[in-house]
């Protein structure tokens, strides 16, 4: 028998990628070659939808105390061109603890006109935000790009000797809240005529937060003092406000 050459047949073209550019009802016309000489034109209606994101910002706000997360949802109904989503779109802000895995529920409200929606949250331990919600397509869900959630630890004046004696040790007292293990306590004096803040004494804040600092002023003068609880993996650094010290 005898051997031949045969160059197969490329396979039809079934699939090619198409770029929408306005959202709404249309079609999609494609031609099909039957033969060598006969073309048939077929048109399929579509309906386009626009495509849909959300991002978010949220506040640092103090341990314990509420802020609000804003999400902008926007849809394009042009390519290249974004405006605000319809009012009525139910968004989900959720937050994620610092080295955890899960995401919990923090609330869900609506947009308002404008394509904005306010969710109130509580603020807790640093993490992340995220939003959840409904696509304009149908069965789809669009997730925000994270944003940081940022706790900050408070200091609170308990005790706070303002008029003392040169040489003579006072002790400071403020609550530094909340109680993180690790969590350091830095007393920062300023001295009369200064701008710079200086770290004169520093310790570790116990269990109960109530964090007693002991310090005797070097010389006289109007000083100013502070206390700064410095950041730990689950709060951002807090400080106190400051107070004048007369010194004698």
């Amino acid at each position: 028998m005898g051997s031949y050459c045969a160059t197969p047949t490329a396979s039809p073209r079934t699939t090619a990628a198409v770029t929408p550019k306005v959202s709404g009802p249309g079609s999609i016309s494609f031609s099909l070659e039957t033969d060598g000489s006969h073309r048939k034109l077929i048109a399929q209606p579509v309906t386009l939808l626009a495509a849909r994101r959300a991002t978010i910002s949220a506040p640092a706000v103090n341990y314990g105390q509420r802020g609000t997360a804003k999400v902008t949802v926007q849809d394009t109904h042009r390519l290249g061109t974004w405006s605000a989503a319809p009012a009525g779109i139910t968004v989900t802000l959720q937050r994620q603890a610092v080295g955890g895995t899960t995401w919990a529920t923090v609330g869900s409200v609506k947009t308002v006109t404008g394509g904005v929606a306010s969710i109130p949250f509580t603020s807790g331990a640093n993490g992340s935000f995220r939003a959840v919600l409904a696509s304009s397509v149908p069965g789809e869900t669009v997730i925000a790009p994270t944003v940081p959630a940022v706790s900050v630890a408070t200091v609170v004046w308990r005790v706070v000797p303002t008029s003392v004696t040169r040489a003579k040790t006072v002790t400071y007292e403020v609550a530094a809240a909340p109680y993180d293990a690790g969590a350091v306590a830095h007393l920062q004096a300023r001295k009369p005529g200064s701008t710079v803040w200086t770290t004169v004494r520093s310790v570790a804040v116990p269990t109960n937060t109530i964090t007693r600092i002991a310090y005797a002023f070097p010389t006289t003068g109007t000083w100013s003092v502070r206390v700064l609880r410095a950041a730990t993996k689950q709060h951002a650094a807090g400080l106190s406000g400051p107070a004048t010290v007369k010194v004698s």
